[in-house]
C-alpha cells in the first residue's frame, strides 16, 4: 500500500512513494514554518543556479547556502506534490511540473485542480532530470532530503529551494512561507482573510451544538492499525480548534503527538457524536473491513449512523485551504443533518 505521510527532516527522500518501505508510525508530519528567511534585494545569480530568465531578483536564504531567483517566477517545478504544487496552486500560482507518489500510478496529487497540463516527474526521492532540463524552469522547489548529488544536479538545471519544515508548526506558517518563495504574499493575506469571515460565520451557526458536541477523526494503515493524526499544521485541527469544537477527552491536540496510532481495542476511547473517516486511495477497502469488527460497531458515532467521509488530503495536508474545505464538511454533515449529541464524553 502506498502511504501518504511526510518522512521527518532527517530523512532523506522527501516524496510519498517512499511510504512503502514504513508505516505512518514512523512518521512525522513534514508542515510548519521554513527554515529560511526572504532577503530582497537584486544581483547576478549564483554560478551553481543560474537563472532562466533575466530580470529582477531576490535572494533566498535556506539551509543549503543563499539561493539567487527571479522576483516573480512564472515557470515553476514541483518536487513534492502535496507538500509544494498544491499550496502553489492555492495561491493561484501556475505549476509547470511535479513530482507524485509513485512510479506504478503516475498522478499529482492536487484535490481538485486540474492538472492534466502538468508534467509528471516521476517520485519526490528521484526526480527525472532530463525531464526538467527540457522544461526551461525558471525556479525549482521541493522538500528538504535529497542528497547533495541530487541537489547539484537540479542547481545545474534552475535555481533550487528546498524547504526545511520544522515539525509541528503552523499550517498558516507553513502556507505563508510557501508564498513568500514566489513573492505571492498578497494572494496568501487574501486567503487568511477569507478563513478568518468563514470562521466568525461558521462558528456562529454552529453556537448552539457547541456545547454539547463532540467530534473524532481518524483513518488507517490496515484494518486493525486506526490512527489519529493532529497539531496545528493540519487544516482539520485547526478548524475545530478555531470554531470551537471539542475532541473527546481522551483526545487531546497534542504538538508532542502528533500522530497516535490506535489498536482496536482503544477505538472507545476515541468516540464522539461524530466521527470523520479520513479517505485516501486505498481505504475503501481498509475501512470496510475495520466497519465490520464488532469493536467499531459498538462505537456511539457508529450506532447513531454519525460516522462521514471526507478527504484525506484536504484534511491533513498543510495548506490553508485545506481549513475551508473542512468547513464545507462540517456544513454539510453536522449543520446539514440533525445530529444527536445526547451521548457524554467530556
Amino acid at each position: 500500500m502506498q502511504h501518504h505521510f511526510f518522512r521527518s527532516p532527517e530523512v532523506t527522500d522527501p516524496e510519498f512513494a517512499l511510504f512503502e518501505n514504513l508505516t505512518r508510525r514512523h512518521f512525522l508530519v513534514g508542515v510548519g514554518a521554513l527554515g529560511f528567511g526572504v532577503l530582497t534585494g537584486c544581483g547576478a545569480p549564483s554560478a551553481s543556479a543560474p537563472m532562466a530568465t533575466s530580470g529582477a531578483t531576490r535572494t533566498i536564504r535556506t539551509s543549503m547556502g543563499d539561493v539567487t531567483i527571479p522576483a516573480n517566477p512564472k515557470r515553476v517545478v514541483a518536487l513534492n506534490d502535496t507538500m509544494v504544487a498544491y499550496p502553489l496552486l492555492d495561491l493561484g500560482f501556475r505549476v509547470i511540473a511535479s513530482t507524485g507518489p509513485s512510479l506504478d500510478v503516475q498522478v499529482i496529487r492536487a484535490g481538485k485542480y486540474d492538472v492534466s497540463d502538468m508534467t509528471y516527474l516521476g517520485r519526490g526521492d528521484s526526480p527525472d532530470l532530463e525531464k526538467i532540463a527540457q522544461l526551461d524552469a525558471e525556479l525549482i522547489i521541493g522538500t528538504k532530503g535529497l542528497n547533495e548529488q541530487q541537489f547539484a544536479a537540479l542547481t545545474e538545471l534552475a535555481p533550487t529551494v528546498l524547504l526545511d519544515f520544522e515539525v509541528g508548526m503552523s499550517v498558516f506558517d507553513y502556507h505563508r512561507s510557501v508564498a513568500e518563495v514566489v513573492n505571492a504574499i498578497p494572494q496568501y493575506e487574501a486567503l487568511i482573510q477569507r478563513i478568518d469571515e468563514r470562521t466568525a460565520t461558521l462558528k456562529e451557526r454552529l453556537a448552539a451544538l457547541l456545547p454539547t458536541l463532540e467530534v473524532s477523526a481518524m483513518s488507517a494503515d490496515s484494518p486493525t492499525l486506526p490512527f489519529i493524526y493532529y497539531g496545528a499544521g493540519t487544516p482539520w485541527s485547526v478548524a475545530f480548534e478555531r470554531l470551537g469544537i471539542a475532541f473527546p477527552t481522551a483526545f487531546p491536540p497534542s504538538a508532542e503527538t502528533l500522530q497516535t496510532p490506535l489498536s482496536l481495542e482503544a477505538l472507545p476511547r476515541f468516540d464522539g457524536d461524530v466521527l470523520f473517516m479520513l479517505d485516501y486511495p486505498g481505504t475503501d477497502t481498509i475501512f470496510a473491513e475495520l466497519k465490520q469488527s464488532p469493536i467499531f460497531q459498538s462505537l456511539n458515532a457508529v450506532r447513531k449512523g454519525q460516522v462521514f467521509h471526507v478527504s484525506y488530503d484536504d484534511w491533513q495536508y498543510a495548506r490553508v485551504p485545506g481549513i475551508e474545505t473542512v468547513y464545507d464538511d462540517i456544513e454539510t454533515f453536522i449543520l446539514g443533518r440533525q445530529i444527536d449529541t445526547s451521548a457524554d464524553f467530556r
